[in-house]
């Protein structure tokens, strides 16, 4: 089963479109969630400071086929290549 790393920098209220578009693209995409891939979400609650603690707890080295994905925060983009769309160049 491949597991996804999901982090974001905002809260999980504050990301629910975000999720519910992800699981969407996910589900486009031929996965299941519990059948074929497995999420591990995890939030800061917009305290920069708590994301590389929960980067380096890693809950995904268990030996998973890991994938990581960037989603933006900002709406017009920011200036480390997002586009305001999750996307980057």
């Amino acid at each position: 089963m491949r597991a996804i790393g999901f982090l974001r920098s905002t809260s999980r209220a504050a990301s629910e479109y975000v999720v519910a578009a992800f699981r969407e693209g996910l589900k486009e995409a031929g996965f299941d969630e519990d059948r074929n891939v497995v999420i591990e979400f995890r939030y800061a609650d917009d305290q920069i400071d708590r994301l590389p603690p929960l980067v380096a707890e890693d809950p995904l080295a268990r030996g998973s086929d890991r994938r990581k994905c960037r989603c933006g925060t900002r709406a017009n983009g920011d200036n480390n290549g997002n586009d305001g769309r999750g996307r980057y160049s």
